[in-house]
């Protein structure tokens, strides 16, 4: 039953409907697991980072998007190309 919900947790669609009825608090949690697979995914180690370390690294990440002059449309649209590469 176990290895079922998991399943169907990682379609993508069945996540989001479940994230409606969730908390802020175990939102956050859900996408910061998937952050932290992205970056795995990518050949980066973040087991040794915590939580917070995450946070303050998207804060920096989000800051520094911002201080090149690109628009929240701009770097979505780049976001989207990027992850239709895979």
């Amino acid at each position: 039953m176990k290895r079922l919900l998991n399943y169907l947790l990682n379609k993508r669609w069945i996540l989001s409907f479940v994230m409606l009825f969730l908390s802020e608090s175990k939102k956050e949690r859900i996408y910061i697991a998937r952050f932290k697979a992205e970056l795995s995914f990518f050949g980066f180690d973040v087991s040794d980072m915590t939580d917070e370390e995450i946070k303050e690294g998207m804060n920096r990440v989000g800051e520094m998007v911002s201080a090149c002059g690109m628009s929240t449309n701009e770097v979505e649209q780049a976001m989207k190309a990027m992850a239709s590469l895979n």
